[in-house]
């Protein structure tokens, strides 16, 4: 059954194409070398000519490749999995073979191009490796997914499958459609990757992924959206010590009820949009991070008891803050799924924070506190305060000269 309790769309074996299909035990690719002709040597580089399937019994070992290895766009490969893939020391590359060229994509992002997609009850494994020109706009096919779907049991005849795992380590990710992408995903760690130049988000742990650690990560050159983006009810994880720069969008942003996560250590700088956004997402802690030259530094809507502690806020050309409630009762989204509330509540502590157009502006907000800011007040560019807080700035002002504290509460 689907969460809305709805009978899943019976799977179609017509819906299959033909692949390489390992059902059982370790294979190393170089045995797929030597048993398939559509997976060749060439001069250069290997060339996947077909999908590549792996079942729930089976891993696929690809350790010390040489040469790059090419899923080749014009004879639709790809790989998908329920059994375990090891990607390490290896190049793996979406190739267009009759032009010659990386895989690319149309201006709608939605012809094909070669992608990697593990499903419930997989595992996944990368280190050390590079990755290029994957991934369009289908579902599913985003570049690197690992995804919970009911039509996998289904398929398996198998009940009760885990929600797919993985490490990622130390490997880089470049031009793919979603760098990353989960849906209800657990216990997946991504450390010490250089995520540059993918197109909507770098990394996107989406749909009820828990227990998620991304850190140490480079995330850079995002060119539609967000640099990391944890939405719909994204729980129970941990964003460290990135550094997040140069994307279009906010560098980091919790969405749609993502809730219990710590965002620490991260530097966030020269994004187009903000430095961390956080939507209808509460009880968040965000930690000692550096945000630099972003739009504004911290933006607030309808989200409640969020914590934000140490590090810095600086040189953004807009707030320091930004505090709102805001009604969406008229937006396409789906409620159930989404819920809003109306309330905004944050405690701002140990915070260093200059040259921002304003410290901070609200728009309706039910409590704020803050204590310890260090706000350098002679290098702001306008007002302290913006919006309705503004009313209350001789108090604020007063209140941090004298206690270095002060909690106001709506009316």
């Amino acid at each position: 059954m689907t969460r809305d309790g709805k009978r899943p769309k019976s799977y179609k074996k017509t819906d299959i194409p033909k692949t390489i299909h390992i059902e059982k035990g370790v294979i190393y690719f170089q045995d797929l070398v030597q048993s398939s002709d559509n997976i060749m040597e060439e001069n250069d580089y290997y060339a996947v000519r077909r999908p590549i399937s792996i079942g729930i019994d089976a891993s696929l070992i690809i350790k010390n490749i040489e040469k790059p290895i090419y899923l080749m766009q014009d004879e639709g490969a790809f790989i998908a999995y329920t059994g375990q893939l090891f990607i390490l020391n290896s190049t793996i590359l979406g190739w267009n073979e009759k032009i010659q060229k990386p895989a690319t994509l149309n201006e709608d992002y939605k012809n094909f191009r070669p992608f990697i997609t593990a499903w419930n009850g997989s595992q996944t494994f990368f280190a050390n490796s590079h990755f290029k020109h994957l991934g369009y706009n289908a579902p599913k096919s985003y570049g690197t997914t690992l995804s919970t779907q009911p039509f996998i049991e289904e398929m398996l005849n198998e009940d009760n499958l885990k929600a797919p795992e993985g490490q990622i380590l130390n490997s880089s990710f470049e031009d793919f459609y979603f760098g990353f992408y989960s849906h209800e995903a657990d216990n997946v760690v991504i450390i010490g990757n250089d995520y540059r130049d993918n197109i909507i988000y770098a990394i996107d742990p989406h749909d009820w992924s828990k227990n998620l650690i991304i850190a140490q990560n480079r995330v850079s050159g995002t060119k539609i959206k967000h640099g990391i983006i944890l939405s719909r009810h994204v729980t129970d994880s941990y964003v460290l010590n990135n550094i997040v720069t140069h994307n279009v969008g906010s560098g980091i942003m919790l969405d749609r009820q993502s809730g219990n996560n710590v965002i620490a250590h991260n530097q966030i700088e020269f994004n187009q949009g903000d430095g961390i956004t956080l939507y209808e997402s509460s009880d968040n802690f965000l930690l000692s991070n550096v945000i630099k030259n972003n739009r504004v530094g911290v933006r607030i809507r309808n989200s409640q008891n969020n914590i934000i502690a140490g590090g810095e806020v600086s040189l953004n050309s807009h707030q320091a803050f930004m505090i709102y409630k805001d009604d969406l009762k008229n937006t396409n989204r789906d409620f159930k799924k989404d819920i809003f509330i109306e309330q905004v509540s944050v405690k701002i502590s140990d915070i260093v924070t200059e040259s921002n157009l304003s410290l901070m502006k609200t728009n309706g907000f039910d409590e704020i506190a803050l204590s310890n800011i260090n706000w350098r007040k002679s290098s702001l560019k306008k007002d302290y305060f913006q919006g309705d807080i503004r009313q209350f700035e001789k108090q604020i002002t007063k209140a941090l000269e004298e206690n270095n504290s002060i909690q106001l509460k709506s009316n």
